[in-house]
């Protein structure tokens, strides 16, 4: 495994939370890929292994496969396609504890979205510029919330997501649809997510049960 560059991120805590958002461990790729100057992302699949707590690396690997990411320390990684060149990404900690936590209202994110039990989709509208992965996450959590049994279960958190990252360039104001297509006893599911009439993706969520 080579590493051809790195980029150091600093981030903080959302509202109560003690773990860093996967948003914010997203936002911060973006912001890494910005700073090698790779162009922009037209797709992202993105893997959450473990909960971060300390400020993260970001590291562009070369000759390497994303199996073995998780044994050498990363807790996230990233799969990207920058017009034609696709880049593989790690996220690890540096070691340095995040201590820092800012006001976060997730409900007021999706306070407009309806929930469809029979069919287990969730609908808003999205307006362009709103921070889209919050909203993501914030809606399939409370479609899951809503369609699935909470008793003797640990919290939803997202394990993946797959998205076709250049459509947002051209979106102003549209619908957001999230509706569940997969569901493994329970604990592992799978969202297909729609903006009008353009398949955005999917978003993966997971959780444990508790004995």
């Amino acid at each position: 495994m080579e590493v051809s560059k790195t980029y150091e991120h600093n981030f903080f805590f959302l509202g109560d939370r003690k773990y860093v958002h996967a948003s914010n461990l997203t936002y911060g790729l973006i912001e890494a890929v910005n700073s090698w100057s790779l162009g922009e992302i037209d797709r992202l699949v993105a893997s959450y292994h473990f909960m971060l707590t300390e400020h993260g690396r970001y590291d562009l690997l070369d000759h390497c496969k994303s199996e073995s990411l998780i044994q050498r320390g990363y807790c996230a990684f990233f799969n990207i396609q920058c017009q034609k060149n696709f880049y593989l990404v790690g996220l690890k900690g540096t070691g340095e504890a995040v201590a820092d936590s800012i006001p976060y209202d997730e409900n007021s994110l999706i306070a407009s979205h309806k929930i469809f039990h029979d069919s287990k989709s969730a609908y808003l509208v999205y307006y362009h510029g709103k921070p889209i992965l919050n909203i993501l996450i914030a809606l399939n959590k409370k479609l899951h919330l809503t369609v699935f049994p909470t008793d003797n279960y640990a919290n939803w958190i997202v394990s993946k997501l797959d998205l076709e990252w250049n459509i947002l360039r051209s979106i102003d104001k549209t619908t957001l649809l999230i509706t569940v297509i997969g569901n493994i006893a329970l604990l592992n599911t799978k969202s297909e997510v729609t903006l009008g009439d353009q398949k955005l993706g999917y978003i993966y969520f997971s959780r444990g049960a508790l004995s």
